[in-house]
């Protein structure tokens, strides 16, 4: 068993041979007892690289929670290792479905023969091994700015430490353990991005080869994994067809174009099932990430060295996010080429056979191959400049907090003197009455504060057991799901045999398909009719909540409970509304998710009339079900974003109004 991996792409290749090199990918067929010395040594690997840190790191920023800068100087590292912790758990937990991810595609890139088809492969190539290599030197020249940055007797990062760091040895070994986990840390944080992305681009270059062999159809040289027959396959220059000998050859290479295809679409849903909750975790670690890099950068002015990392480990921040949203982009450039690939072969040569499967396999292709993460966003430039968008909103936010909070230090002390110079007199109080009026008012504050107490501490149970109730369970995304309807019998079309008997027997299931697809439309337009305006009015109420729950969890600061329910209350409202975005969501992709099934049955083997309906069904399809609140807005992850914009700018006006 090798150490080096094999693969055509050389960032593919690094990534995994690093990943085995730290106990993260074990070798295939390992059992045992080296199986198990393996995984422990992957286990000391992880606690000496991430483990203690972030052990060490909640602790500190426990016990210096209230110090705005202290918390961001350690929170950017945290969230970091947080990310860093959960990508590895994930490459762990789905190591043999990356492992037939990567095994199928490379597979496919090895066959390819042509002279064009393998320079398309070796720009995949260089393109992703550049891009690792721009991420290795950023990566590089932060960590060893964060290295050489501490003055005399601290450390590189903020950490909290059960002993004395400051003296020898405990400093030098605590420098050292720091220096040697942060730069491997991070360094095998960049395999483990570059790898997805390197995947992603992989399967852009899977659809690329598929488009270069429609292009090409009637040349042999082009086409992937077919052997050559020596029939010339071109049109006669005086009738412009083909004969039936060369149409029958066409149909073979179509059909094999057809079946890449699909293994290619089949790729990237596999890439979604296993990194897009990862993916979204990332997004939204690294959009806190840049924006308290940047608080941090903003407030670092004394040191010149970690100013510089500072700034680097920023770059570094967004090239990572860029690289996902790049290659998601390119995926979906990608797959909307296709059809203008298979448009470009002498179709107008070939009969209507031909010519009908060529319309099924474009108007396919009209819906784009897309990653997203979590279901929230679409992996692609938009998204990045949403994230960038968003962190820079979040930098304004955190400096208006930190002005807040240094004005609420200022005033403590004014606050301690009035409470003092009151205590005292009310201490000195000698006369009967004047005891009584300050036992009753002692009396009554009590009181009101007791009642607080109990209907906050009721309110944060309700609310907790609220949120509980409606939480969401987690679960992949799936492009469809064959145990519903009617996906499931379009799936199940290609498990029979396609003889003239078992085309009966498909257009009837077909037929039964189309039926029941047609009550499932007729249950959407209903639901719409019943619960649009409610839906509507409830959107409206919640934002205006969101915007004031926010608000007065702004300026609460007197009790601890009151800020926990304003919290999870805070949190209900976001749920309820998420809930109906996220079904709503669900159900457009359901609707989309037919056409997609009617794609992937063996329909390049069925008779033209079921072709034909099948052409019917996903022309309707196009148009996906959809549910909307009072007709202005739809129901979807998109629109709960931007409820929770919109909330987010009435916030911020209301706090400008505040200071006027």
């Amino acid at each position: 068993m090798g150490i080096v991996l094999n693969n055509s792409i050389f960032s593919i290749r690094l990534s995994l041979t690093v990943l085995r090199l730290a106990g993260f990918w074990s070798p295939e067929g390992m059992k045992g007892g080296r199986r198990l010395l393996y995984n422990c040594y992957g286990f000391g690997i992880f606690m000496f690289l991430l483990g203690t840190y972030l052990i060490i790191q909640i602790v500190d920023l426990y016990l210096i929670w209230g110090n705005l800068p202290l918390m961001t100087g350690t929170a950017f590292v945290l969230f970091t290792n947080l990310a860093h912790a959960a990508k590895v758990v994930n490459i762990l937990a789905r190591k043999n479905e990356i492992q037939n991810i990567i095994n199928n595609a490379d597979k496919v890139l090895k066959r390819a023969r042509s002279a064009e088809g393998r320079e398309i492969i070796r720009r995949c190539d260089r393109e992703t091994k550049v891009q690792q290599l721009m991420f290795f030197f950023l990566t590089f020249i932060t960590t060893t700015g964060w290295a050489s940055s501490p003055k005399k007797n601290e450390l590189p990062l903020r950490a909290w430490y059960p002993y004395d760091t400051r003296k020898s040895p405990a400093y030098e070994m605590t420098y050292c353990h720091q220096v040697v986990a942060i730069i491997v840390a991070a360094f095998l944080n960049v395999c483990k991005d570059t790898l997805v992305t390197s995947l992603i681009a992989q399967c852009r270059c899977r659809l690329r080869l598929v488009g270069l062999s429609l292009k090409n159809l009637c040349n042999e040289e082009y086409l992937i994994g077919d052997s050559p027959s020596g029939i010339s396959l071109t049109p006669s220059p005086k009738t412009l067809t083909l004969t039936p000998v060369q149409e029958d050859k066409v149909k073979t290479r179509l059909r094999a174009c057809v079946m890449q295809h699909q293994e290619a679409l089949k790729a990237a849903q596999q890439l979604q099932q296993c990194f897009s909750e990862p993916t979204f975790g990332q997004f939204a670690v690294s959009l806190v990430i840049i924006c308290v890099t940047a608080f941090q950068l903003f407030s670092q002015t004394s040191n010149l060295v970690r100013l510089f990392s500072m700034g680097t480990y920023l770059l570094n921040m967004t090239f990572q996010v860029f690289l996902y949203c790049y290659q998601g982009h390119q995926l979906s450039m990608e797959s909307e080429e296709v059809a203008g690939a298979a448009y470009d072969f002498p179709w107008y040569a070939c009969g209507v056979s031909v010519r009908r499967s060529v319309i099924i396999l474009m108007r396919r292709c009209r819906r784009v191959t897309k990653i997203t993460a979590g279901g929230f966003t679409t992996l692609s430039l938009a998204s990045f400049m949403a994230i960038i968008k968003s962190s820079y909103s979040m930098f304004t936010l955190l400096q208006q907090v930190n002005e807040r909070l240094l004005n609420a230090m200022w005033k403590k002390d004014r606050i301690r003197a009035m409470l003092e110079e009151t205590n005292d007199e009310l201490c000195n109080e000698s006369r009967q009455t004047g005891k009584e009026i300050v036992r009753s008012c002692d009396r009554e504050t009590t009181k009101q504060l007791f009642v607080c107490i109990v209907l906050s501490y009721t309110t944060a149970i309700g609310w907790a057991s609220t949120a509980e109730k409606n939480q969401l369970p987690l679960r992949a995304w799936y492009p469809y799901d064959t145990s519903k309807t009617p996906a499931y019998q379009l799936t199940y079309a290609h498990q029979g045999a396609m003889t003239d008997a078992s085309s009966t027997i498909v257009s009837e299931r077909l037929q039964n398909c189309v039926v029941r697809h047609q009550a499932v439309l007729a249950q959407t337009k209903r639901l719409q009719n019943c619960f649009s305006a409610s839906i509507f009015a409830q959107f409206c109420v919640s934002m205006i909540i969101l915007c004031v729950t926010a608000y007065q969890l702004a300026f609460e600061s007197t009790s601890l409970a009151r800020v926990i329910s304003m919290v999870a209350y805070l949190t209900v409202m976001m749920l309820q509304v998420f809930l109906y975005c996220y079904q709503g969501n669900q159900l457009v992709e359901e609707s989309e998710d037919v056409s997609g099934a009617a794609y992937e049955c063996p329909w390049y083997i069925l008779s033209i009339p079921i072709r034909q309906s099948l052409l019917l069904v996903m022309t309707r399809t196009r148009r996906a079900a959809r549910l909307t609140a009072a007709g202005f807005t739809e129901i979807s992850l998109s629109t709960f974003m931007s409820i929770i914009k919109a909330s987010y700018t009435f916030f911020t006006v209301l706090q400008q109004m505040e200071e006027d």
